[in-house]
């Protein structure tokens, strides 16, 4: 295997040399090489698609003072303030750099926002705090190449928390901060692995916190900010995920949501003096995906059901904790997302991001007195009709094991069928990263181009390993597995021949990071049965992934692809990937890539280029050198889905 990469190095080296002079240009930043020049006409098919905006809530500010939502209206993604809905925007951050995430303070005095944002792409994430009465931004974290996340204020709005890698670049400590102080934030957790607040007690002394050793398994502490000392918040023998937790109004129990003794995650309540835990969701249901709870005793619970959001409001016991009759409030999008739900302090509005396929993303309230839904943003579509946009229907393909009462185990997709197609259409399966991501029908202006424009089907799948079946069905591809999610994608791939709206003759799979991996597992593994495989950041081989990974990534990543370090294990991690399978590919593939990846490095999508270059196999690269995991920056999304869809067009003869 190692004589084998090195070849492929060697092989890389030379096929480089040789684009270098005569298949290769900049643009900018952007690196072309083997790409052709692109047909005026492609570019202005797709503009008003790529002028499609993309919003989302993030907080309420406090005392009825309005919300923060972040929009683009140039290059990248920024913060902007609102006070009514429907109201003007009035942006107040102007980076070059996109803002990854952003939290409100519930302080009035203070009135402001910490955010995170990283360089180039890098994810050696910043973070800030910014006054909205100057606008002024002061950087809180260290700074260098360390990676800064998940802000949380206390209850008075002064002092926050937020992991950090500052210590070592490996391990995710958490640190306080104050912003009514000059000092640096302190260390109040040196931990080890990944480490996460989550939620302060009301009167400041404690801290919720989360060590996350995979997706489907992390531990909840009790973390004395006094003494430094933590302690397990509750008892399990079992592994468990709990990735929410929320202290009561009093302090005495805490709400949280957890798959402890079952396959779904689902909200329950412990009181901290007794160790009770009580169900408040039935465990038989869809998993909820997030919930927030009120001081008065109001709780939100958001469902994923199939892909598609469900919101629910209901009033809590006050001595049980239980739910009490019937929702006072409820929104189901079908087919639709929510994210990032949020009651604003009075209890009375909920917040959040609405986004389906005829929604391009915006921010939105549940008014909970009329029941009335009310937009804060109405982002434009590109002068496209809101109504002509392609809704997918939910599908299903039977898989090559057996599932639920001996049939075969089914695997959901949603499907995107052209309108008023003439003859066979040509296909391209998208396939999610993650691996442990879910395809939902969210508005992606990109698909409804390759609807509605160039009369392509697109078909998203689930295969096993995707979030929001249970922890069952998302552990179904871990370690040694892998060649299981391949084989689900294969079922889409052959129910293709099973319709005939479709063409099987024009295939292609398409994805981005693991999504990448699935579509050169495609190509390695069905290149009969394909046209082709588009890669955007994705892995050519799990074990030079899992070597060059950045290291507070790594000992994660094992937990869900195996550790190479392993002779069988890295045997098998061998054998299922891409690159030990060139000589089974012979398909045209197009490459993306950001050279400041930290997750997939470039060299992942080097060796796999030179690897098929050698062999002659038509290959397109694009690489950016100001970009990282997936391109963020409006400028070279453009190009990324020009050259897209003017490969796809000479590979489909559109």
């Amino acid at each position: 295997m190692r004589l084998m990469l090195l070849l492929a190095s060697l092989c890389f080296s030379l096929t480089a040399l040789a684009a270098s002079t005569a298949t290769e240009r900049t643009e900018g930043a952007l690196v072309l090489r083997n790409i052709p020049a692109v047909e005026p006409a492609t570019q202005e098919r797709l503009r008003p698609y790529m002028e499609a905006r993309v919003g989302r809530f993030i907080g309420w500010l406090p005392q009825d003072g309005g919300m923060l939502t972040m929009n683009r209206f140039g290059s990248t993604n920024q913060l902007h303030l609102m006070r009514m809905p429907e109201g003007a925007r009035k942006q107040i951050t102007f980076f070059e750099e996109p803002i990854a995430d952003a939290i409100v303070s519930p302080s009035v005095e203070l009135n402001g926002t910490l955010f995170t944002k990283d360089s180039g792409g890098d994810e050696y994430f910043q973070l800030y705090f910014m006054d909205f009465a100057t606008l002024r931004a002061r950087r809180l974290s260290s700074g260098g190449q360390s990676r800064n996340e998940r802000p949380l204020f206390d209850r008075s709005g002064e002092r926050y928390a937020f992991s950090s890698t500052a210590r070592n670049g490996r391990d995710f400590d958490i640190l306080l901060g104050d912003l009514t102080s000059e000092a640096e934030p302190k260390l109040v957790l040196e931990g080890k692995g990944r480490w996460f607040a989550l939620d302060f007690s009301p009167n400041g002394k404690e801290l919720i916190v989360s060590n996350v050793d995979s997706i489907t398994r992390n531990s909840l502490y009790l973390l004395d900010l006094n003494t430094g000392k933590r302690k397990p918040l509750f008892k399990v023998k079992d592994p468990s995920n709990s990735p929410e937790a929320q202290f009561s109004a009093n302090g005495d129990g805490v709400y949280l949501l957890t798959d402890l003794g079952a396959d779904a995650t689902h909200v329950h309540h412990l009181d901290r003096k007794s160790g009770k835990l009580t169900e408040l969701t039935d465990s038989r249901d869809w998993e909820v995906d997030e919930f927030d709870v009120t001081r008065e005793g109001l709780i939100a619970l958001h469902y994923n059901r199939a892909g598609e959001s469900d919101l629910q409001v209901f009033k809590l016991d006050p001595k049980t904790h239980k739910l009490v009759g019937k929702a006072v409030a409820q929104l189901k999008l079908s087919p639709g997302v929510l994210q990032r739900v949020r009651f604003d302090q009075s209890g009375r509005r909920l917040g959040f991001a609405l986004n389906g396929p005829q929604i391009p993303g915006d921010a939105a309230e549940l008014d909970l007195r009329s029941g009335q839904v009310l937009r804060w943003t109405e982002n434009e579509t590109g002068g496209l009709s809101r109504d002509s946009l392609i809704v997918p229907q939910l599908l299903n393909a039977g898989s090559f094991d057996l599932g639920i009462m001996g049939q075969p185990r089914q695997v959901p997709a949603w499907y995107y069928q052209p309108p008023g197609a003439i003859g066979k259409s040509p296909v391209v399966i998208i396939m999610h990263g993650g691996p442990e991501g879910q395809a939902r029908p969210t508005f992606d202006p990109f698909i409804q181009f390759l609807v509605r424009e160039l009369g392509i089907a697109v078909i998203a799948p689930n295969v096993r390993g995707s979030s929001g079946y249970g922890r069952y069905y998302l552990s179904l591809d871990d370690g040694i597995k892998r060649m299981d999610s391949i084989r689900d994608m294969e079922a889409w791939i052959r129910w293709v021949s099973s319709r005939s709206e479709l063409d099987a003759s024009r295939v292609v799979v398409m994805g981005g990071s693991y999504g990448g991996f699935m579509s050169l597992a495609a190509l390695a593994n069905y290149s009969d049965y394909i046209a082709g495989a588009v890669s955007i950041v994705g892995i050519s081989n799990l074990v030079s992934f899992l070597e060059n990974t950045h290291p507070y990534r790594r000992d994660a990543r094992r937990n869900e692809y195996g550790n190479e370090q392993d002779p069988k294990v890295r045997k098998v991690l061998e054998q299922v990937s891409p690159l030990t399978k060139v000589k089974d590919m012979s398909k045209p593939l197009f490459v993306i890539q950001g050279a400041n990846d930290p997750r997939v490095p470039q060299s992942e999508s080097d060796q796999i280029v030179a690897a098929l270059s050698a062999r002659g196999i038509d290959t397109w690269y694009l690489l950016a050198k100001n970009e990282g995991h997936g391109f963020k920056k409006k400028e070279n999304i453009n190009t990324q889905q020009i050259l897209i869809a003017q490969w796809l067009i000479n590979l489909f003869k559109l």
